[in-house]
This record gives C-alpha cells, sequence and structure tokens, in this order.
C-alpha cells in the first residue's frame, strides 16, 4: 500500500510536470514554484489544464 501509492504519487507529478512544460515551457514550471498558492491541487495534478488555466491565463491576460 505505502510503496505503491508513493510510487503513483510520484508518477502523477511527472505527467504535471511533463504536461506544464509541453504546454508553456520552462516558464510554465517556474511559475509553479514562484509562489505558494501556484501549487497544484490534488485534482489539478490529474488536471494540469485546469492548474494552467487557474494560474497561468492570469499571466497572460495581465
Amino acid at each position: 500500500y505505502g510503496l505503491d501509492a508513493k510510487v503513483k504519487q510520484y508518477a502523477a507529478g511527472r505527467s504535471f510536470l511533463e504536461a506544464i512544460d509541453d504546454a508553456a515551457g520552462r516558464d510554465g514550471i517556474k511559475t509553479l514554484f514562484m509562489a505558494s498558492e501556484n501549487m497544484p491541487t490534488l485534482d489539478e495534478i490529474s488536471r494540469p489544464d485546469r492548474w494552467m488555466e487557474r494560474v497561468l491565463t492570469p499571466l497572460v491576460k495581465s
């Protein structure tokens, strides 16, 4: 249970980062770490498009 869950957690995190990098490049990854409110929710980890809509879209519009 514990180790298998941790492996799944790492895989989900990697998939999230790959999706952000593919869509927004390194600047998207940097934005993730610029403020604590930029961290993804559990839902956003499995739906990176939702994170990008919440965090990156306001940056593009401003």
